[in-house]
């Protein structure tokens, strides 16, 4: 995993703060820490957030169906329809060898 981030500025100890810090402290975590993180910005209806963590992860590990799954329910609730359709196939597409999740069966079909 590749992380580039653009530091904008630095506190009296040279540690990132702001946006910097923020995203370069994301890149230190498993990609389900990212999405537990990400699970509470959608219940807190904070789909930005929710966008990101779920990007991180997904930086972490491409095909990870439970980062793909809550991209594409993030997308729903953001009204980006055609992006959450666009998610929820690459998931059935990655699916074919795993059990799936109740909710992504229809694609099966």
């Amino acid at each position: 995993m590749l992380c580039v981030v653009e530091q904008t500025s630095l506190a009296e100890n040279n540690e990132p703060i702001g946006p910097a810090a923020h995203d370069e402290s994301l890149c230190r975590y498993p990609a389900t820490q990212l999405l537990d993180k990400a699970d509470e910005y959608v219940n807190s209806m904070s789909y930005d957030l929710a966008r990101k963590f779920c990007q991180r992860a997904l930086d972490a590990e491409r095909d990870n169906i439970r980062a793909l799954e809550t991209l594409g329910f993030v997308e729903l609730q953001s009204g980006d329809y055609e992006h959450a359709r666009h998610v929820f196939f690459s998931v059935c597409n990655n699916c074919s060898t795993i059990a799936l999740p109740s909710q992504l069966s229809l694609c099966k079909s």
